[in-house]
């Protein structure tokens, strides 16, 4: 009985080591190259340590995170762009802020926190964008003028999005809101006499409207993405 138990000992320690080997090789070859590969095959202790290493290999390791993060924060951005499409293409982009999600979970916690603070700031800075038109639209209705006064908060958030390499997603921004206001003086009549303020209440409703929706699934994509709340 004793040599029995010996035996079977024996065997799953044969198998284990076999399965670690195997295991070895192939993550030398995927993860540290052809050379190191080789010398698994070859040194059979080296594969067995590669095998234990399997388990506790850094994926993130050979990451250059100065290309690396511009390139998620840019993705972040398309994805809060994104609010407005449609159906059809929602269910596209479902699928790549998933696979974003399951490539980021695998970060350092600081790189992660890096990507979460950066997507916050960005909505914020959204947000206060939709803000500053509805006061544009008000002031019109009371003055006849119709311009963009950015306030403190928005400038600092400007500032802010830099940091997290997002100037050009900002200057976009500013661009199309200068585009929308020089679109709306040559619309809208500037004698406040002629100002048709339940065209102005419409669109302060849909713009209202329109910020309720981008709030709410900003919320959403940011869960999605980071599986916390915004």
């Amino acid at each position: 009985m004793k040599e029995f138990i010996t035996t079977i000992l024996t065997f799953v320690i044969y198998i284990a080591s076999f399965l670690s080997y195997g295991l070895g090789i192939f993550h030398s070859f995927k993860k540290h190259g052809v050379a190191d590969g080789i010398i698994g095959t070859i040194a059979f202790p080296w594969a067995i340590y590669r095998g234990a290493e399997f388990w506790w290999h850094d994926e993130t390791g050979d990451v250059v995170w100065e290309k690396r993060l511009p390139n998620d924060m840019y993705s972040l951005a398309y994805f809060i762009s994104s609010i407005g499409e449609s159906n059809s293409e929602k269910i596209k982009i479902n699928e790549e802020i998933e696979k974003f999600s399951a490539k980021i979970n695998k970060y350092p916690d600081d790189k992660k926190k890096f990507l979460a603070t950066g997507t916050r700031k960005l909505i914020l800075y959204t947000n206060s964008l939709g803000k500053i038109f509805l006061i544009s639209l008000n002031n019109y209705k009371n003055s006849g003028n119709i311009s963009l006064e950015t306030n403190v908060s928005t400038k600092n958030l400007e500032n802010q999005l830099f940091t997290y390499y997002l100037k050009d997603v900002v200057d976009n921004s500013q661009k199309a809101m200068d585009e929308m206001i020089g679109n709306l003086k040559k619309d809208l009549p500037s004698d406040k006499l002629l100002i048709d303020e339940s065209q102005i209440n419409s669109l302060e409703q849909q713009l209202r409207l329109k910020m309720e929706y981008q709030t709410k699934e900003s919320n959403r994509i940011f869960k999605l993405i980071f599986n916390e709340d915004l």
